[in-house]
């Protein structure tokens, strides 16, 4: 089983403090200089003009960054809107679907021309998680600290879709999330779902492989408990606790175990006309230890697949646009195949 699932021009966002903004620590030196940059971006179809700072790479080539109320400012009223908010305690929230609450700041920059940046050390939660997102920090002229995170990240976090076309240019569509899929799709598939995951069916599928053994393995039973989490953003998780994991690995090892013991039994029977246990005395070995070595074969040889099945599970990912337009079944449930072909029905919590 497998897990499932450049443009230089990213944009990044500035959060101003006011007059509660952290100061450059003395002695603290710049990790180098922001550039002072305009940079037009199509904002579902609609051109707008971000006042930006570029870092430039080694070969000259700009990664530009927009403020953060400005674009907050130009995403209100449509689906991707956000709230933002700010405090020493708790450093730069956002809040996906919320209305945004305007400042005065909104599409203008505190100060002009080339500036120093730093990195940034207070933490950006976004819907009340911490988040690692990429982010700078530049300074006015009374030392009032503006954080800036590359757009990038907010569309992965936020849940909008942002691009780059040639001839286009930077583009954000807000009726799409980060990985292109639908948001009207996304947004039906938020929630706790719970399911099984059935090792059943792979089980068999390899057993098939081998025709002489077909007859001998039977997984049913070898299934463990499943929760899908999915937000608004096209993020979701697969949880499967690995003491879950284990118990069902459990029941394949007795299956396939069971497995071969009958079929050697038939085997001994039909060449030598010997039961199991008298072909095993005249070769000095017993029940037991001929079981072991099928317990140990079986250890060895799902050690590296069970590591390669939990990859798949407890961590986040996107939904593609085929996934969140596809999964959802007629009575309301949800069914995901995974990349190795394993499907995974689920319910409503």
């Amino acid at each position: 089983m497998k897990k499932l699932l450049s443009f230089a021009l990213g944009i990044a966002l500035l959060w101003p403090h006011g007059a509660a903004a952290a100061e450059a620590a003395p002695g603290v030196q710049p990790e180098g200089v922001a550039v002072s940059t305009t940079q037009s971006v199509e904002v579902d179809g609609v051109a707008v003009e971000f006042e930006t700072y570029a870092l430039l790479d080694a070969n000259g080539y700009p990664t530009n960054y927009a403020k953060l109320r400005d674009v907050a400012w130009v995403l209100r009223g449509t689906d991707a809107g956000f709230a933002v908010d700010w405090s020493a305690q708790r450093g730069v929230s956002i809040a996906t679907g919320q209305s945004y609450t305007a400042d005065g700041t909104e599409m203008s920059t505190p100060y002009s021309g080339d500036r120093d940046y730093y990195l940034p050390e207070e933490v950006t939660a976004v819907d009340g998680q911490r988040r690692a997102i990429s982010a700078i920090r530049l300074y006015d002229d009374n030392g009032n600290g503006y954080t800036y995170y590359k757009l990038r990240d907010l569309g992965s976090c936020l849940g909008f879709l942002v691009d780059w076309e040639e001839g286009r240019g930077v583009f954000i569509d807000t009726t799409k999330v980060y990985s292109g899929a639908s948001r009207t799709d996304v947004a039906a598939l938020a929630g706790t779902w719970t399911g099984t995951l059935d090792l059943s069916p792979a089980l068999a599928a390899a057993a098939d492989s081998q025709p002489q053994l077909r007859d001998y393995f039977r997984f049913d039973g070898a299934a463990a408990p499943v929760a899908l989490t999915a937000d608004r953003t096209g993020q979701y998780t697969i949880t499967l606790l690995e003491e879950d994991f284990n118990a069902a690995l459990a029941q394949v090892r007795a299956a396939f175990v069971a497995g071969m013991m009958d079929y050697a039994e038939d085997q001994f029977q039909e060449t030598m006309g010997l039961s199991l246990d008298q072909a095993l005395a005249q070769n000095g070995m017993d029940r037991q230890s001929f079981q072991a070595q099928f317990e140990t074969l079986f250890e060895d040889g799902m050690a590296q697949a069970a590591g390669q099945m939990l990859l798949q599970f407890n961590r986040p990912a996107l939904w593609t646009a085929e996934q969140a337009a596809t999964v959802r079944t007629a009575s309301g449930g949800l069914t995901l195949t995974l990349d190795d072909g394993t499907r995974i029905d689920f319910t409503r919590l």
